[in-house]
């Protein structure tokens, strides 16, 4: 993991990953966090919300 994440924002990155892999679909994170994104990103997730880092 590139960076450090709150509890909440790993939580939602977290069940982000099992719903992709689950239901076999590409997900798109939306959100403002700076950390999330580049955790998202990290794990293949396309982010909006916050520019490309």
């Amino acid at each position: 993991m590139p960076t450090e994440l709150g509890t909440l924002d790993a939580i939602h990155l977290a069940t982000a990953l099992r719903w992709r892999e689950t239901e076999g679909v590409e997900l798109v994170m939306a959100t403002h966090d700076r950390a999330l994104a580049i955790g998202a990103r990290a794990h293949g997730l396309r982010v909006i919300g916050v520019p490309q880092l």
